[in-house]
């Protein structure tokens, strides 16, 4: 039987999301998520979540905190690591800022990834990102035996390279990341309940909202 194992950069599916402008798929169950692409003959080894808070947006960063509570609850791992603040000045008027995004997801990740080679814990790894570099780390896994990569992005990624037995691209799509949202509660092993964060409840379907509309 194939082994696979689900590596998610949060942050560069967060970014993806908010261009979608459905913020509902960010309450996204990893363990659905690798159901759908896993053939019948594979099983699901680990499922691995790496995200940065920048902490710009209160209440964004409220809801991306619940969000890692109810996938910690869930079993998934979660890497998280503190933002990194760079200064920006403009060159105009002289106007200066600071900003805060995310760091070492990509390296944090590709680390977890040989490191999961090495123990001989999968077969495949599927790595959520729109780092189009990774293919340095394909050639890494390259050393390992009968091990490959697959990169998967809600952008089409650009082929840099042709695909090969240990590097593969695909796309994901909305439709597969709305078949993979959680319940509107997760329980911890304790009973708590998390809910999802009201800003990321999905909108009401057109015809629903019509019907408010007309009144029937």
């Amino acid at each position: 039987m194939q082994r696979a194992s689900l590596f998610i950069d949060g942050n560069a599916l967060f970014q993806a999301i908010d261009e979608l402008n459905e913020a509902s798929l960010k309450w996204l169950d990893p363990a659905r998520l690798a159901s759908q692409l896993a053939a019948d003959h594979v099983q699901i080894r680990r499922l691995v979540f790496a995200f940065t808070v920048t902490g710009e947006d209160r209440a964004r960063a409220q809801q991306e905190r619940t969000y890692l509570r109810a996938l910690s609850a869930l079993g998934v791992a979660c890497l998280t690591e503190d933002p990194v603040r760079e200064f920006h000045e403009c060159g105009r008027c002289g106007h200066g800022w600071d900003d805060r995004r995310a760091r070492h997801n990509e390296a944090n990740l590709a680390l977890e990834i040989l490191h999961d080679a090495w123990s001989d814990s999968f077969d495949e790894a599927w790595l959520v990102t729109d780092q189009i570099s990774e293919s340095h780390l394909a050639r890494k896994l390259a050393r390992f035996q009968h091990k490959s990569l697959t990169l998967l992005s809600l952008r089409s990624i650009p082929r840099m390279m042709h695909d090969t037995a240990t590097l593969k691209r695909k796309t994901l799509t909305k439709r597969q990341l709305r078949a993979a949202t959680l319940s509107e509660t997760v329980r911890t092993a304790q009973g708590e309940m998390i809910a999802r964060p009201r800003g990321w409840a999905p909108r009401e379907s057109a015809t629903w909202r019509d019907l408010e509309i007309t009144g029937l």
